[in-house]
């Protein structure tokens, strides 16, 4: 399965933030789940630092190819 969405969400892909969204939302099935509302509830609760605002990740998320299955 691919994941195109979370190339490019956060500065690195390899970041902290990074992957614990990739284990939360694997996959942009899970990643859909998120509305704006929700993506900013569980930035705070994972103590994000905020350099890139809910509302853009929103964006790159809806933006990106959906990837393949």
């Amino acid at each position: 399965m691919a994941f195109p969405g979370a190339v490019g969400l956060f500065a690195d892909l390899d970041s902290k933030i990074s992957l614990r969204f990739l284990r939360r939302f694997p996959d942009q099935h899970r990643a859909d789940w998120l509305s704006t509302k929700r993506r900013h509830a569980w930035l705070n609760g994972v103590g994000y630092s905020g350099h890139t605002s809910p509302e853009t990740l929103h964006r790159r998320l809806t933006d990106a190819h959906p990837g393949w299955a």
